[in-house]
């Protein structure tokens, strides 16, 4: 099988043809021109093979494998094209270290290349400890990108914060009238005017609070004394209403218990022989009565006839066909043919049944 694999592999790439033969592939660019230009002898060739098939059998720590090949020994080897990259990034030679009371942490990118990223050597697990100098640095690397942040999220907020730390110096920063992303400084004789400006700004600001405060308690206390006014003659209205159906019903109480009394005492004092001696003697109303009475005894077997009257529906009491005849209640006959007709309907005023 290795034997296959070596003829596949000469077939594949281009065999010098003075060492063709030998074991292995022998790859016709490593044996084309020796060290100084000029083509390799075959002598050398032989002896470079030779060379290359120590190499394969030498252990990994035999520095014999490493040494030179024939045709070699004063070539200059070329930088292959990882070791280009790694110049690039890295630079030549040896890395510069880093100054006394630094230490190396990785690689950082400065420029077109990578150099060490050398911090303090105290600087461990959020803890610096470390010149005067080196400490404010830090503190204001990490507020400045504090002050940054707060003021692209919320200007307003993020201007107050940069003002808070600016008045340390006397410094005083706004955006007012300034393009985006852009804020004013002012320093020196300048904050003192401001200042005196801004106080009095302040004073008519307040003050103009305090008369809109003062307006609108005036107008929530003009709306409470008009919903109050309102409510109170509305339970006024209420009360004189409820008084007056009082007084209402109160007459009509005393109305009915007049005119029910008034019955009372009108029956009681009714003269039946002076109303049959002008009414219900007469002929003609025998006569009525009399057909009255023959209506009653046609329908004397009905069941329902107890405590009723036999009602001529016509209302003409001297009709006495069958198909004329009804068993209806007292009230409902003895009323006025008029009120029937109107309680038929249900046209009977005041509730009336």
């Amino acid at each position: 099988m290795d034997m296959l694999n070596t003829l596949l592999e000469k077939k594949k790439v281009a065999q010098d043809k003075d060492i063709k033969d030998r074991d292995g592939t022998q790859p016709k660019k490593y044996f084309a021109k020796d060290a100084d230009g000029d083509d390799m002898a075959k002598s050398t060739k032989d002896a470079r093979a030779r060379h290359f098939e120590k190499g394969r059998k030498s252990a990994d720590d035999d520095d014999s494998a490493y040494e030179p090949a024939p045709g070699d020994k004063s070539a200059k080897t070329k930088p292959s094209k990882h070791t280009k990259k790694y110049k690039k990034m890295f630079g030549e030679g040896e890395q510069d270290e880093c100054w006394d009371g630094y230490t190396q942490k990785g690689m950082k990118k400065k420029g077109d290349k990578m150099v060490p990223n050398c911090v303090p050597e105290s600087v461990e697990e959020g803890k610096l400890v470390s010149s005067i100098r080196d400490v404010i640095d830090a503190i204001f690397k990490k507020l400045k990108q504090k002050l940054e942040s707060e003021y692209q999220k919320n200007p307003e907020k993020g201007l107050g914060m940069i003002n808070t730390v600016g008045s340390f110096i006397g410094y005083k920063v706004t955006d007012k009238k300034q393009e985006k992303n852009k804020l004013f400084l002012k320093f020196g004789d300048n904050i003192q005017e401001d200042s005196a400006v801004d106080a009095a700004q302040l004073k008519a600001k307040h003050a103009e609070q305090m008369e809109r405060l003062k307006a609108n308690h005036e107008q929530e206390l003009e709306a409470l004394k008009d919903r109050h006014e309102r409510e109170t003659s509305r339970i006024d209205q209420q009360k004189e209403k409820e008084t007056a159906d009082k007084q209402i019903q109160s007459k009509r109480d005393a109305d009915r218990k007049s005119a029910e009394k008034k019955k009372e005492s009108q029956q009681e004092e009714r003269d039946y022989k002076k109303e049959y001696a002008d009414y219900h003697s007469k002929p003609e109303q025998v006569k009525r009565r009399t057909k009255r009475n023959e209506a009653r005894r046609s329908l004397k077997d009905r069941k329902d006839i107890k405590g009723k009257d036999v009602h001529h529906k016509d209302n003409n009491p001297m009709n006495n066909d069958k198909s004329n005849l009804s068993i209806v209640s007292q009230k409902y006959n003895r009323s006025e043919p008029r009120l029937r007709k109107l309680k038929e309907k249900g046209l009977l005023p005041n509730g009336r049944k």
